[in-house]
């Protein structure tokens, strides 16, 4: 059976305060000149690039221990919709909304204050929480630390790192996501490509049964 449960926890919630999130995040803006280009930036909508890189969950899933009817379940989701991220990072802040082929709508992945540990409570209760840390240090980076207790002191680790780079066809956001369950030392590692959603009404409708689970 499986290990962990719903997607959502598995890849998710003064003046003085922003600057002490802005301190600990290590995030700086740099005095750009006015001759130099603007830079890349992560803010936006983006599209999963299927054609590039390792797009598919299956792996991390295995890594995780979930069952393998929903990890089959799952790879139906990837094959059959647009995978769509929607990012918002501030010098203190990161939102990430994610579509949910169930609902049709952007829903909440993470939101957390940089350089600060969030604690939420697991799926299906317990003593323990999934702890989530996020930092950057400019627009054109994050690095996402979730921490998903399993059994005793084991856990689940994942590090979701997003950059950006300049193609010639334009910028393209770069994830590199790692699994890694401590108890059963499985590990899986993937790199995938985005690009500029820019017509956010693209976004498949709905279909009726589409599974409720999202893992990516």
């Amino acid at each position: 059976s499986a290990r962990v449960g719903g997607g959502a926890d598995a890849f998710g919630g003064g003046a003085d305060l922003g600057a002490a999130a802005a301190a600990a995040s290590g995030f700086y803006f740099g005095a750009h000149q006015h001759h130099m280009p603007p830079p890349l930036s992560l803010n936006g909508t983006w599209i999963l690039d299927k054609s590039r890189g390792q797009p598919m969950m299956r792996g991390h899933l295995e890594a995780m221990g979930v069952d393998k009817s929903l990890v089959d379940e799952q790879d139906k989701i990837d094959q059959t919709y647009d995978v769509v991220h929607e990012i918002h990072l501030t010098p203190t802040t990161l939102t990430v909304m994610k579509y949910n082929p169930r609902s049709g709508k952007m829903e909440m992945a993470t939101d957390v204050m940089l350089g600060m540990v969030k604690a939420e409570a697991m799926r299906g209760g317990g003593e323990h929480s999934k702890t989530t840390l996020a930092r950057s240090h400019d627009m054109s980076h994050i690095r996402v630390e979730v921490r998903l207790p399993t059994s005793g002191t084991s856990a689940i680790n994942l590090l979701d790192m997003r950059s950006m780079e300049q193609s010639e066809y334009g910028p393209v956001m770069v994830q590199t996501l790692s699994t890694h369950d401590e108890q059963s030392g499985k590990h899986y590692t993937t790199t995938r490509y985005f690009l500029p959603h820019k017509a956010a009404a693209k976004v498949p409708a709905p279909q009726m049964g589409a599974p409720k689970m999202m893992y990516y």
